[in-house]
């Protein structure tokens, strides 16, 4: 299990990107409305193996955009 320092700062990091990659497609096409959402697992938290992780990032995925525009979720029990 990883400690709550580091899951805030990934927490954080995973947010800076969400926000990078909206603010550089806007500044680049501004005709083109574009928001992100993200969704990622803590490995080894949750498994070793990548298409196992990879379904749960995905769940994750799901719940940002159901949490609305230019978010990032951590997978956590109980999602999806």
């Amino acid at each position: 299990m990883h400690d709550q320092y580091s899951t805030k700062v990934l927490i954080f990091l995973a947010s800076i990107c969400t926000l990078f990659f909206v603010n550089k497609c806007r500044a680049e096409c501004p005709d083109i409305g574009v928001t992100a959402s993200l969704g990622y697992v803590l490995h080894p938290d949750f498994g070793d193996d990548v298409a196992v992780l990879a379904g749960l990032a995905d769940k994750a995925l799901y719940e940002a955009k159901h949490h609305g525009k230019n978010t990032a979720v951590e997978y956590r029990e109980g999602i999806g």
